[in-house]
């Protein structure tokens, strides 16, 4: 076979080929779905008609989830929005400004309550003098809902800085408020630990109820319950514990609380209720409320007597 023979088989092989590849005949049209007729024709952003002319520069981000579903704090886009609106409203020439892709979006407790935005990046803008510079930037803000935005503090390089007048005065009012809710929550803390289980000396007989005062003379306490009443008790027929409570609570000392009047019992069981007035060459002297005097000595009385008069 010559040259020529071999020339022209070649080019039929070719031929077959290449219309089997292109699907019995012709170019990839624009219905193709061919890796070359997918590729995206479309725009970049800053040309997209789509895109918003005023601010070519910015990014098109996704807003993050809002920390409380039941809150609106704004998305991260719309802060960027707003911010770059405020900076634009402290420049001396703001429709020359351009904003660069490097910025950040922080949401953070505010001093006013709620949560501000504070939204920092670089903004290329003319100066006084008409030259042009690239500042940072930094704002402050709280979203209000319905697209209202309230800007606290705007700062440009070294050259424009502008807060809130209402600002101040704010941060010292929430503080105050803070200070208020703070106060009421210990209060209400420490009146949730004044209510406790009283429960009598011999421990059959129990109750919810807080320390309302002791009334000294009488040696009782007066206690009020859950259901607002009152009730007095003598002091000596309260559980160990619940004495030791009410001597701690009000910061009873030893002396005081030996003068406080109880029920003496001695060694027959009888009982009389006095206030300890001292001991006298080894005998205890006790006084009654009609002001009579009782000598006793301590082997006379009972065990938890004998501790009592023991006692620091």
């Amino acid at each position: 076979m010559d040259w020529s023979r071999r020339l022209l088989l070649v080019l039929l092989i070719g031929s077959g080929l290449w219309f089997i590849a292109c699907g019995g005949g012709g170019v990839p049209t624009s219905s193709d779905t061919s890796p070359s007729a997918s590729r995206d024709t479309s725009l970049p952003p800053s040309l997209d008609a789509s895109s918003d002319a005023s601010h070519p520069e910015t990014p098109a981000t996704q807003p993050p989830p809002s920390p409380d579903p039941e809150v609106d704090f704004g998305s991260e886009f719309r802060a960027y929005a707003a911010a770059e609106n405020l900076v634009r409203q402290h420049l001396k020439w703001p429709d020359d400004a351009s904003f660069s892709w490097g910025k950040e979006a922080m949401l953070v407790d505010s001093e006013v309550g709620g949560k501000d935005w504070i939204v920092k990046g670089k903004v290329k803008a003319a100066n006084a003098m008409g030259a042009k510079l690239t500042y940072n930037y930094a704002v402050r803000m709280q979203y209000q809902g319905n697209g209202e935005w309230k800007a606290w503090k705007v700062m440009v390089g070294d050259e424009i800085g502008w807060t809130n007048p209402d600002y101040e005065q704010k941060v010292q009012e929430f503080a105050q408020q803070r200070q208020r809710e703070d106060a009421a929550r210990k209060q209400a803390f420490e009146e949730s630990l004044r209510w406790r289980t009283w429960t009598s000396s011999d421990g059959q007989h129990t109750t919810r109820a807080k320390l309302v005062r002791l009334d000294r003379e009488q040696g009782q306490v007066v206690l009020e319950k859950e259901d607002g009443s009152t009730a007095e008790l003598p002091l000596d027929k309260l559980s160990e514990n619940d004495r030791a409570y009410v001597h701690e609570e009000l910061n009873l000392t030893a002396v005081e609380i030996k003068k406080l009047p109880r029920i003496w019992t001695d060694l027959n069981g009888k009982t009389i209720e006095a206030t300890f007035a001292g001991i006298v060459d080894g005998k205890v002297i006790l006084k009654t409320k009609d002001g009579r005097r009782i000598t006793l000595t301590p082997n006379q009385l009972s065990e938890p007597d004998r501790k009592f008069l023991d006692a620091e």
